[in-house]
């Protein structure tokens, strides 16, 4: 029992003192991982590199605001130098990406063995980024600022951003927020094809419409589009967002 003890201090020495060397910046040395707070109860948070920020990650919908607010997109050319070009790839070590161009899937560049990992559902993102956290202690934690995340939220009226919010409420499930964003006479159909679809289905169509671009934008209406590719057969598909008369802009089609 002795033994074990000492193992199991020994251990948590170690995850404590392997995240920060002394003299260093532990914002800068450990941008890009995920932190757990052995001290405590092993809470999770994700140093952004970009702002060197730690980002808690308590639920499932933290991992998927991660992605919302921080991935890259990346086209395939791009995507796959990240796997066979280390010079390219170590400069993205930490960075969480959206592939564009092949249905807005998301991956994470762990910096501790440089290799990609597919986030899948939010719920899946959030186990796996997890599942490489690197023990720290409360007092170095406490030297890297702390950043806030937006949750999914309904938007203003006037803000035609509401394309990307409905997305957002798709992948995450919260059908009857998704449906807010549509105009009534495509609610029914928006109603039954979330019901159809299980979370694996959602996360996916989701995905697509966040990976889709603003392609022309007039006073009262915006028309997005993406390509959406199966196999070896591509489609591009067309979302519209119109400006109803009270002034909202609701998504027309799905």
């Amino acid at each position: 029992m002795k033994k074990i003890i000492i193992s199991v201090f020994l251990l948590f020495f170690l995850l404590g003192a392997s995240s920060v060397r002394a003299g260093s910046d532990p914002a800068t040395r450990l941008k890009g991982y995920v932190l757990l707070q052995v001290e405590t109860h092993g809470e999770a948070w994700y140093v952004n590199p970009d702002d060197l920020k730690k980002y808690y990650l308590g639920r499932p919908s933290d991992a998927f605001n991660l992605m919302r607010r921080f991935g890259l997109g990346i086209n395939e050319t791009d995507f796959k130098k990240l796997q066979s070009d280390s010079a390219f790839r170590e400069k993205y070590l930490g960075k969480i990406f959206i592939e564009v161009e092949n249905n807005g899937e998301a991956w994470y560049l762990n910096p501790s063995d440089q290799k990609l990992y597919y986030l899948g559902r939010p719920s899946d993102a959030f186990t796996i980024m997890k599942n490489f956290g690197l023990g720290i202690t409360n007092q170095n934690l406490n030297q890297i600022d702390t950043g806030s995340l937006i949750s999914v939220s309904p938007v203003s009226d006037n803000n035609s951003d509401v394309f990307y919010s409905a997305a957002s409420a798709i992948i995450i499930g919260n059908n009857n927020v998704a449906l807010s964003y549509f105009t009534p006479d495509a609610q029914n159909s928006v109603n039954y094809t979330l019901n159809f679809l299980d979370a694996q289905g959602k996360f996916t169509l989701g995905n697509i419409m966040a990976g889709a671009k603003l392609m022309t934008s007039t006073d009262t209406e915006k028309i997005y589009s993406t390509t959406v590719s199966v196999g070896s057969y591509s489609a591009t598909i067309y979302f519209h967002v119109k400006k109803q008369s009270d002034g909202k802009w609701l998504v027309a089609n799905l």
